[in-house]
């Protein structure tokens, strides 16, 4: 699951003086404790997700076969499809093989479908190495080749953190309550009707 970010202005879905805009906050007395937030709510939203939303590689990741011409990726949206690989053995050793791109095509939506033969139905029959996730780069926010994150993805992000910040504020920003934000954050999510449908087009189906 995700951890905490070690970086907000570069693995965020926010970034600290773009927070700071939204709260209409200056100084810097409280920054720690807004990255520290910033960087609780981005992985908050991974874990409901069920998803991890910012852009990455995910390396070798096995899939068992499905018995159809389909075989759909667990992370989105897909931005390039590195190698696809079966396992030429049945008995649980390593043969991979990588399978020619002439015979599959795939789309951002993370579904491999093949085009003449069948993902045969076998535990662990499949890896796929790709990069999926949304580009970050507040910098260049207005190009789409830098910066694909959903403008709404980060103001969800902004009002959770803006709402357990004025609950930090009016406790006084009392640093013996700087443990666990987990019921902070699951408050402000489920007493915000707007930022939980948000979040609810992003999330994982679950099956």
């Amino acid at each position: 699951m995700p951890t905490i970010l070690d970086n907000a202005e570069h693995k965020a879905l926010t970034t600290l003086t773009r927070q700071k805009d939204f709260l209409g906050k200056s100084g810097s007395a409280q920054d720690s404790l807004l990255t520290m937030l910033i960087n609780q709510a981005t992985g908050f939203i991974e874990r409901y997700t069920g998803r991890r939303l910012l852009s990455q590689t995910y390396t070798e990741e096995q899939y068992d076969g499905t018995g159809t011409k389909v075989l759909v990726l667990r992370n989105l949206p897909v931005t390039s499809l590195t190698t696809l690989q079966q396992n030429r053995n049945f008995d649980n050793s390593d043969s991979w093989e990588t399978v020619n791109t002439d015979y599959y095509f795939w789309d951002e939506n993370g579904v491999i479908t093949a085009d003449s033969f069948t993902f045969l139905e076998a535990k662990q029959r499949y890896r796929a190495t790709y990069v999926a996730g949304f580009l970050v780069d507040f910098a260049n926010e207005n190009d789409p080749a830098l910066h694909t994150l959903p403008e709404e993805l980060e103001y969800a992000c902004q009002k959770i953190v803006a709402g357990v910040w004025n609950t930090r504020r009016a406790e006084g920003f009392d640093t013996s309550r700087d443990g666990d934000q987990s019921v902070r954050l699951k408050k402000q999510l489920f007493g915000d009707a707007e930022t939980r449908a948000i979040l609810d087009k992003y999330r994982v189906p679950v099956i």
